[in-house]
Formats: C-alpha cells, sequence, structure tokens
C-alpha cells in the first residue's frame, strides 16, 4: 500500500503522545469563569458536542446539547440559557434555518455560529 503522508511531514512515535495525557494547554486556565452560564450547544457532531461541552463545563458552564436544528430550537424555546452555540450544516434544520425560527419565535438571546467548514461565501 502506498503511502499518503504529506512530504516532509514529522510522524511523532505513540509513546511520544503519553506524556502529553492529562496535561492543561497553556491557554487553559482553572479558575472557571463561565460559572452560573446556562449554555446551548446545537452541533450534529458527537465528538464535537463531547469536545466543546467538556471545555465550556470545565470553565464552570452548564451545558446542554442538541443534535440537530430541530431539536435546538425546542430547547431553546422551552429553556432558560444565557447563549446558544449553533453549528452551521445539521440535518432536518441546519443552523441558518434553526437562527431563522427562533427569530421569528422572539428569541433574543445571543445565537453564535459554530462552523468547521469556513467558507469565505458563507
Amino acid at each position: 500500500m502506498k503511502s499518503r503522508l504529506i512530504p516532509n511531514a514529522k510522524l511523532i512515535a505513540k509513546e511520544d503522545l503519553i506524556s502529553f495525557v492529562g496535561e492543561y494547554p497553556d491557554f487553559c486556565k482553572k479558575n472557571q469563569t463561565l460559572i452560573g452560564l446556562k449554555v446551548l450547544l446545537v452541533e450534529d457532531s458527537l465528538d464535537n458536542r463531547i469536545l466543546i461541552s467538556t471545555y465550556l463545563e470545565r470553565e464552570g458552564a452548564q451545558v446542554e446539547t442538541a443534535s440537530d436544528g430541530a431539536s435546538g430550537a425546542e430547547l431553546a424555546l422551552s429553556e432558560r440559557f444565557d447563549v446558544l452555540l449553533m453549528d452551521i450544516q445539521m440535518p432536518i434544520l441546519d443552523g441558518h434555518e434553526t437562527v431563522k425560527k427562533l427569530r421569528q419565535s422572539k428569541y433574543t438571546k445571543p445565537i453564535i455560529a459554530l462552523t468547521a467548514h469556513a467558507m469565505k461565501e458563507e
């Protein structure tokens, strides 16, 4: 099988990664600056929900999640959240349509867009 590595890419041995387990990156503070903040994370990727929730909860936020725009809109309208983190590309209702639905329902809390597909035209 032919290797598809990027030319001049450096490989890191598995053994070298073990020393990083459990260590906080330099940017990660332990002072819990988000205590009391209620966040609704609307994201279809389970991995992203786990990762983002972990970081927010480490900082003291209370996080609830939804895996698609329709259930995210339903939760947002039925619960009291301080902020919504909204993925753009999702099944059922995408982020754009979900925000439109929320704003038509007079939802006024801040909504922050999240996307891994940050293209100039979007």
